[in-house]
């Protein structure tokens, strides 16, 4: 990279290439990073808070019933397809944070 410094510098501050194909421009690409950083900060700092205020094994269920909700949407809007043990993997870990929550 040192070496082509300055093509690689003109690559990124590109807006579009020869074959007229979108390309990030660098304040793009660090402002993205930025927000997935802070995402990533926010995401840690809500963990902490939940085994601050219940127990791991809560928060730990907790972590099972986020999984399960992101399969639902991946289905949901991505039209992921789901085989029939995977439906059955979901529904044993719906009926596990169902039934810790009952137990509780």
């Amino acid at each position: 990279i040192f070496f082509e410094y300055h093509q690689v510098k003109e690559w990124l501050d590109s807006t579009t290439r020869s074959d007229d194909e979108v390309v990030p421009s660098v304040g793009f690409l660090l402002f993205y990073n930025s927000c997935c950083g802070l995402c990533m900060l926010l995401n840690q700092w809500s963990y902490i808070s939940i085994i601050k205020y219940t127990s791991s094994v809560t928060c730990q269920v907790l972590m099972n019933l986020k999984m399960i909700a992101l399969i639902a949407v991946s289905v949901t809007i991505f039209g992921t397809a789901v085989r029939a043990i995977q439906v059955v993997g979901i529904l044993i870990a719906a009926l596990g944070c169902t039934w810790y929550a009952l137990v509780k």
